[in-house]
């Protein structure tokens, strides 16, 4: 669409572009093919466009072999883009606010969009708490926006938001943008910036990433002070903008009670010590566990890939949801917990199902297993769980013959037991 068509859409269905969304549209076409060339979809990829507004970025998307979820908070404009991309078999759109609606969007491999100013720091932070972040992802910026994510230490751009999302993401600069390629021409420039997964992003849970967030927050809260005069365990002499990504890390790490602790246990699974859990995973020690098989009302299970950051068994497939037993702690508590903790429900009856003994398979744990119901939706911890997937048993059991090593070992291990049950 040139402006004049724009407006003229607009007009039409008595909308305008809203200041207080951020709303300018892109309408150059030479850009909107640079940017999907830069996202470079592979066949079968789902992509995440934040803000489609009008489309023009969501038109050549959808001409390629992908599956596209959008998502507008706009009413008006989504009544637009489901009449102009509804029938599309490969498009999905998600109407409300993306800072809440992102975190729900589960197997995304690639995200892309323009974001708005007043609302770009929110967005990035919940990109990070999606169940598994986009391992690639091209959004453009306000100019300035852009220059504190890319921030190197010691430069005045360099922040909070820089250390959290350079904490995932390697981000680079692609490309500066003049205001007559949106309408209205935003008073601002804007930046085509690039995020790249780092493969040795932290594995903190949700609420873990919120607290590192809220720590380095608070240590760039008086940048003009020593650090040590703000975080008491820090002992040197720098400033918050003079640390690494990595030694903001190391110095969360020492602020941080202790590693869980577990309860180690003899052949018959009585209590004879406890130990932290690297210790209790190098020594091969007895320890415990539940894993949970969370049924949909038609017989349907759920399934979770582990995370690629697990230290055990990752991007492998699991129980719907499966941990250790903490110390002190009972099987069915930490089935809840790990429901609660995985998953983001609450179930109101967990029935157990089998108890197995510690062994090879399951890691030296002596596992309980339960089963729930649950239709969804879930809110997987995205340091935990890289995906979720609804799959009949006879498809499951298919797969786990002919491609045993896709799964952690522990999952068909008690498939096999509790078969041999019935």
């Amino acid at each position: 669409m040139t402006p004049t068509e724009i407006n003229q859409t607009l007009s039409a269905r008595h909308l305008r572009p809203l200041a207080s969304l951020g709303q300018n549209f892109l309408f150059d076409q030479n850009i909107c093919r640079q940017l999907v060339d830069w996202l470079s979809p592979a066949a079968g990829d789902r992509v995440v466009e934040i803000g489609p507004g009008l489309g023009a970025l969501t038109a050549r998307l959808l001409d390629l072999n992908l599956s596209l979820t959008a998502l507008e908070i706009d009413k008006g404009l989504c009544a637009w883009l489901r009449e102009k991309f509804g029938p599309r078999k490969n498009f999905t759109l998600i109407e409300g606010d993306a800072v809440a609606t992102l975190p729900t969007v589960s197997g995304c491999d690639r995200a892309i969009g323009n974001l708005p100013y007043n609302v770009s720091t929110p967005l990035l932070v919940a990109l990070l708490r999606m169940p598994a972040p986009p391992r690639h992802c091209i959004f453009m910026l306000q100019k300035e926006m852009a220059g504190r994510l890319a921030a190197a230490p010691r430069t005045r751009d360099y922040g909070a938001v820089s250390v959290l999302l350079q904490s995932y993401y390697h981000i680079e600069p692609l490309k500066k943008l003049t205001g007559s390629v949106f309408y209205p021409a935003p008073a601002v420039a804007s930046t085509v910036i690039q995020l790249t997964l780092r493969d040795d992003r932290p594995a903190f849970t949700t609420g873990q990433q919120r607290e590192f967030y809220q720590f380095v927050r608070h240590g760039f809260s008086q940048r003009r002070k020593k650090l040590r005069n703000l975080i008491p365990q820090y002992n040197g002499q720098a400033r918050a903008e003079e640390l690494t990504v990595s030694e903001w890390h190391a110095l969360f790490r020492q602020t941080r009670q202790p590693e869980e602790i577990f309860d180690i246990v003899n052949e018959r699974d009585e209590v004879i010590g406890s130990a932290p859990r690297s210790e209790v995973h190098a020594m091969g020690h007895r320890h415990r566990a539940a894993h949970i098989l969370v049924y949909r009302d038609d017989g349907a299970l759920l399934i979770q890939l582990r995370s690629p950051a697990k230290d055990r068994h990752p991007n492998t497939w699991d129980s719907s949801a499966a941990g250790h037993v903490d110390s002190g702690e009972t099987y069915e508590a930490a089935a809840a917990r790990e429901l609660r903790e995985e998953l983001g429900v609450t179930v109101s009856e967990l029935k157990e199902i089998a108890c197995l003994r510690a062994c090879e398979e399951t890691g030296r744990e002596f596992v309980k297993v339960y089963e729930t119901r649950h239709n969804g939706p879930f809110h997987p911890q995205s340091a935990e769980v890289a995906g979720l997937r609804w799959i009949r048993i006879p498809e499951l059991e298919q797969w786990m013959r002919e491609k045993p090593r896709d799964f952690a070992p522990a999952l068909p291990y008690l498939w096999k037991k509790l078969n041999g049950k019935k």
